[in-house]
């Protein structure tokens, strides 16, 4: 039996989000900046907390790893996305990254260590932010 248009759009969306959170990713990664940030803020605010944590990750490190990092702006994201996912290793450790390059060394290490517990909770490696943490 066909999928009815509803069943089409609601089957879509998964890979066109990938899609679209590729090619900003690729945007960010030719330090076009300005132009991946509009291209995650066009995705918009995604139901799922695991898609909306990774895109504001991914939208914060576009401004944390531009050519004049705009820590400000990263850090918000960053902390919206635990805030969303606090289960999301990757986005504690890239926050306590930002932290450590806003000289607060302590929130930094906080960030890492919830890196490393998140990590170990769904068993995946926490080298990167032991790594950081020491």
């Amino acid at each position: 039996m066909a999928m009815t248009r509803k069943e089409a759009a609601a089957a879509k969306p998964e890979s066109s989000l990938r899609e679209a959170m590729k090619a900003a990713g690729e945007l960010a990664d030719a330090g076009k900046t300005a132009e991946a940030v509009a291209a995650y803020e066009k995705i918009g605010v995604q139901r799922s907390k695991k898609a909306e944590t990774w895109r504001l990750n991914s939208e914060g490190l576009a401004y944390l790893n531009a050519k004049e990092p705009m820590i400000d702006k990263a850090t918000a994201l960053l902390e919206k996305a635990v805030a969303v996912d606090d289960s999301n290793a990757v986005a504690w450790n890239n926050l306590g990254t930002v932290y450590e390059q806003a000289d607060q060394v302590a929130k930094a290490g906080e960030a890492y260590q919830k890196s490393i517990d998140a990590a170990k909770a769904d068993g995946s490696s926490s080298e990167k932010a032991e790594a950081n943490l020491t």
